[in-house]
C-alpha cells in the first residue's frame, strides 16, 4: 500500500492514535485527525526518528527488559449445611486465586513500535519492486507484440505487392496477345491434308474437265500423252466390232468451289 491512514497505521503498530499523532509531531511532521494519509516518505521519516531516539544506547545486560508480577490469594467459602431429614454438615473450601501482570519498559515498547513499522516498510518496498518489475515486463511484452505485428504487416504488404505485379504481367501478356494477329490453327491445315490423300483420286478426274472452265487450254494437262496407234491395228480394231472410248466433243463445265485463300498446290488438286 502506497498511502494509509494514521488510523490504520495505528492498528498496524498496535498503538493508539493519540500517540502515533505525538509521535508524528515529534518527528516533525503535523497531523491534525487520524483520517489523514501518511504516505511511505513519512513512514521513512517516522521510523528513522524512531531509530535515532531509541536506538543508540545499550541495554545493561542487568536491566530486565519486562517485569513480571504474580500474585496469589486464597479465600475460604463455607457451604451452609443442610436441612431436613439426611442433612450433612456445613463444608469450608479454600479457592485459590492467581494473578500475572508483566510491565515493559517504555524503550521496549517503542522499539516494538519500530521494528512492526520497519516491516511495513520493508513490505512496501517490496510491493513497490514487484510492481515496477511487472511493469516492465508488461511494457517487454507490448513491444514484442508491437514488433511481431510490424512484421506481419511488413509481410502482407509485400505479398500483396508481388501479387499486383503477377496480375499486371498477366495483363500485359493478355494484352498483346490480344493486338497480335490471328494465327490459323495448324489443326485445319492437317486436316485438309488429310482430305488431300482420300480424295486424290476423285480430284484427278475433276481436274481434267475443270480446266476449260478456269480457262486452262486442255491440251495442257499434267498426264503424258499417248502415241498414235498404228493405222493397222485401229483398221483391225474397227473391223472386228469393238468399240473405244471417243472423246466428248461438246465442252463439259463443272463447279469449283475456291476458298478466298488457297494455295497453289490445293488449286492445282481442284
Amino acid at each position: 500500500m502506497s498511502g494509509v491512514s494514521v488510523k490504520q497505521l495505528a492498528e498496524v503498530l498496535s498503538v493508539s492514535v493519540e500517540r502515533l499523532l505525538g509521535q508524528l509531531d515529534k518527528a516533525g511532521m503535523s497531523f491534525e485527525s487520524g483520517d489523514q494519509t501518511v504516505s511511505d516518505e513519512e513512514k521513512m521519516k517516522l521510523l528513522n526518528f524512531l531509530r535515532d531516539t531509541h536506538g543508540g544506547g545499550e541495554v545493561k545486560a542487568a536491566e530486565p527488559k519486562k517485569i513480571t508480577l504474580r500474585r496469589k490469594t486464597v479465600a475460604e467459602l463455607k457451604q451452609p449445611a443442610g436441612s431436613g431429614r439426611g442433612a450433612t454438615r456445613g463444608k469450608t473450601v479454600n479457592v485459590e486465586v492467581r494473578k500475572k501482570r508483566t510491565y515493559m519498559k517504555r524503550s521496549e515498547v517503542v522499539s516494538e513500535e519500530a521494528e512492526k513499522l520497519k516491516a511495513e516498510t520493508d513490505k512496501i518496498a517490496r510491493e513497490r519492486e514487484e510492481a515496477e518489475r511487472a511493469a516492465e515486463l508488461e511494457r517487454q511484452r507490448r513491444a514484442d507484440a508491437s514488433e511481431a505485428k510490424a512484421r506481419e504487416e511488413e509481410a502482407r504488404k509485400a505479398e500483396a505487392e508481388a501479387r499486383k505485379r503477377e496480375e499486371e504481367e498477366a495483363l500485359k501478356q493478355a494484352a498483346a496477345a490480344a493486338a497480335a494477329p490471328p494465327v490459323p490453327p495448324p489443326a485445319e491445315k492437317s486436316e485438309k491434308r488429310g482430305k488431300r490423300g482420300d480424295k486424290h483420286g476423285k480430284a484427278e478426274k475433276e481436274t481434267k474437265y475443270g480446266r476449260k472452265e478456269l480457262h486452262v487450254d486442255a491440251s495442257k494437262s499434267g498426264r503424258r500423252k499417248k502415241k498414235p496407234r498404228r493405222a493397222g491395228r485401229s483398221a483391225v480394231s474397227s473391223s472386228s466390232g469393238e468399240h473405244g472410248f471417243e472423246m466428248p466433243v461438246a465442252p463439259v463445265v463443272r463447279d469449283v468451289s475456291i476458298p478466298e485463300t488457297i494455295t497453289v498446290g490445293e488449286l492445282a488438286q481442284k
